[in-house]
């Protein structure tokens, strides 16, 4: 008996599983699966203000790139002059030395502007212009060290 009802339960199971299968094998279109929908990007990021750190930075960077060469000596001067040209005041900047302590030019010079209690702290030299925002130091200036006066 036992061996009959074994052979019933799998007859049984084999029966429901060809029934459910063939319901879907009959189905004129695959069921439907949700497909995600991107969310809207906006067309166009919010414009900077100008006057902001980050308005301020992008001027900065315009000016550091214009007046940097990749075939010249780095001059700190130039860099200063294309800043002040680019509304920056000479005495919220600070820059390093153009030479080394042996007199030699170097690779590149750190160069800052002061803007409140905001910083814009740049390199420009051979390998082209870069920039970050950051806090004053402790002692209120950008840079670290002494740096040569800006006349």
């Amino acid at each position: 008996m036992p061996r009959r009802h074994l052979l019933r339960a799998a007859s049984l199971t084999l029966a429901l599983g060809l029934a459910l299968t063939g319901c879907s094998l009959f189905e004129s279109e695959p069921p439907e699966t949700p497909t995600p929908t991107p969310s809207p990007t906006p067309s166009s990021e919010e414009p900077i203000d100008p006057d902001s750190p980050e308005g301020r930075q992008i001027e900065f960077d315009r000016a550091l790139e214009d007046a940097w060469d990749e075939n010249s000596p780095v001059d700190r001067d130039g860099y200063i002059e294309a800043l002040v040209d680019a509304g920056f005041d000479k005495d919220d900047m600070e820059a390093t030395s153009d030479t080394d302590s042996l007199g030699g030019t170097v690779a590149q010079i750190e160069i800052s502007v002061r803007l409140g209690d905001t910083c814009i702290v740049g390199q420009a030299g051979e390998e082209g212009t870069h920039s970050v925002l950051a806090p004053p130091l402790q002692n209120g200036e950008c840079l670290v060290g002494n740096t040569p006066p800006i006349d």
